[in-house]
């Protein structure tokens, strides 16, 4: 299994504990306070999960360099609209609602450049 693998698999576990913890864990102490160190790293992995995923929907398994490389239109906007969603989440609290209007955005923007 490679690294990137491996830390993908790291992810995926820490967001799943991260959703599943509170629930299992809501009456311990370290658990109501974010500001613990178990807290804020269970919070970044699964930050870090999300971040991995949408470059990999985006831009499949190419690398940064062949990425730039091959830096066109439909690349300028996914990066547009990856930013817009980010924006998005951040000022609204959700995640579905900006991740499914970018997602139809690019959807419609491949359409028209393939």
């Amino acid at each position: 299994m490679s690294a990137s693998a491996w830390i993908m698999l790291l992810a995926v576990l820490t967001a799943f504990m991260f959703r599943l913890l509170p629930i299992a864990t809501s009456k311990l102490r370290f658990m109501r306070d974010t500001q613990s160190p178990f807290y804020r790293f269970l919070n970044y992995s699964s930050q870090a999960m999300l971040g991995v995923l949408c470059f990999e929907l985006v831009f499949g398994k190419s690398s940064l360099g062949q990425v730039t490389a091959e830096f066109g239109w439909l690349q300028a906007v996914s990066l547009v609209l990856l930013l817009i969603a980010f924006l998005a989440t951040c000022k609204s609290g959700k995640v579905a609602l900006p991740f499914l209007t970018c997602s139809l955005i690019y959807v419609g923007a491949a359409s028209v450049v393939l």
